[in-house]
């Protein structure tokens, strides 16, 4: 007959030991091989001989006549990741001015986020770049380094300590922006691997950037925020995204990539836009923008003074093609997008005038009427479609 000194014993020790095996599951998860095809699928990266010089920007921008806010994912493969075209010199040129005159801005990275921007850099070049653009990109593996071909210059295939500096590089040889998100809301926490769960112990957060083209937000109050918090201003998000777009990003298998495009219009053609593309309403600042706004007196007088400074021919259609996918060893999320720009004489000469007018109308008459607010359409729309539609 045990004592009950005994058997509190034994069940104590059937604590510890439950406990050190669900340790020991959870460790391995960590470390565990992904299937040997879904790995594959980061590294047999078809070829595209590319003669970047001439390629002509694509038509990225998702002109519809109603504006719905929804994710608008498609499925794609790690090819069409990366877009090259013939503005990539003039592009990077701009991107390390900005990294130089911008840095706080442009990039930074929290401890936890240390391992992921390391991953990232050694798959973007190591990987990816010679593989997918053997045309541009060429690995020199006696050196240790990776050939830039378009600009002659050598960057390192090992990544170096400090992983600001592996974005800099990131940010000064492609053009593309990163950001890196992971379920942690400590930003010195120890790094783990995230794996795919319908159930993280916290929201993923942003860790890791590298954004020299931001549109109308400043990276440095997004930083270290979770999903909600970055997407605040945004109307409706709250009502209509935010458990969806929380879900997608936790439950995001290795070797899935999806993408998506948006659009704005935007006076001058200047890339690095941190303010001036959205407008806020008068909410408080922890207060997730609703989707519809009924504006002050204030606000109509204002934007009416806007408006009569806006000069149709020299606003710009600004699109960015997104796309999300978990990097393989961290299972950090890869946020990463590029930028294009569109003089509006340059849309209305290609034919697409009355679809983006069409589309500018549309943001009144979708599931969000407030964003017809927050993409300024209340300062621009006007002139701009009557400007699209003349003959």
């Amino acid at each position: 007959m045990f004592s009950s000194s005994a058997a509190a014993t034994f069940l104590v020790l059937g604590v510890i030991s439950s406990a050190a095996w669900a340790v020991f599951r959870w460790r391995k998860a960590q470390h565990a091989a992904l299937d040997p095809a879904v790995s594959r699928l980061y590294r047999d990266i078809t070829p595209l001989r590319l003669d970047w010089k001439s390629k002509e920007q694509i038509q990225n921008a998702p002109l519809k006549g109603t504006y719905h806010l929804t994710m608008a994912l498609q499925t794609c493969s790690f090819d069409e990741m990366i877009d090259m075209d013939k503005t990539y010199m003039d592009k990077v040129m701009l991107r390390r001015q900005i990294l130089k005159s911008e840095t706080r801005t442009a990039t930074q990275a929290n401890p936890v986020a240390s391992n992921a921007v390391h991953e990232l850099y050694e798959w973007m070049f190591g990987v990816y770049l010679p593989q997918r653009y053997p045309t541009m990109f060429s690995r020199l593996d006696e050196k240790g380094v990776l050939h830039n071909i378009a600009l002659n210059e050598y960057i390192p295939l090992t990544p170096p300590l400090d992983p600001v500096e592996c974005l800099t590089i990131l940010g000064s040889h492609v053009d593309t922006d990163f950001l890196l998100l992971l379920p942690v809301a400590d930003p010195k926490a120890r790094p783990t691997r995230a794996l795919p769960t319908p159930n993280p112990a916290f929201p993923y957060h942003l860790h890791a950037y590298v954004v020299c083209f931001p549109s109308g937000f400043d990276m440095k109050q997004k930083f270290g925020l979770p999903l909600a918090a970055i997407h605040r201003p945004v109307p409706g998000y709250a009502q209509k995204l935010e458990k969806s777009m929380d879900r997608f990003f936790t439950t995001l298998p290795f070797g899935k990539v999806v993408k998506r495009a948006n659009w704005a219009i935007q006076q001058g053609p200047a890339l690095f836009k941190p303010s001036g593309n959205h407008l806020a309403t008068t909410l408080k600042p922890e207060t997730m923008a609703p989707p519809k706004h009924e504006p002050t007196e204030q606000e109509l007088k204002e934007w009416a003074e806007d408006a009569e400074k806006v000069v149709p021919e020299e606003c710009m259609l600004r699109s960015e093609r997104q796309t999300l996918h978990r990097l393989e060893r961290s299972g950090a999320l890869v946020f990463a997008f590029k930028t294009y720009l569109y003089p509006l004489p340059e849309v209305k000469a290609a034919g697409l005038g009355e679809d983006l007018a069409d589309s500018a109308e549309g943001l009144w008459k979708g599931s969000v009427p407030a964003m017809a607010v927050y993409k300024r359409g209340v300062v621009w729309a006007r002139k701009v479609v009557e400007y699209l539609r003349a003959p």
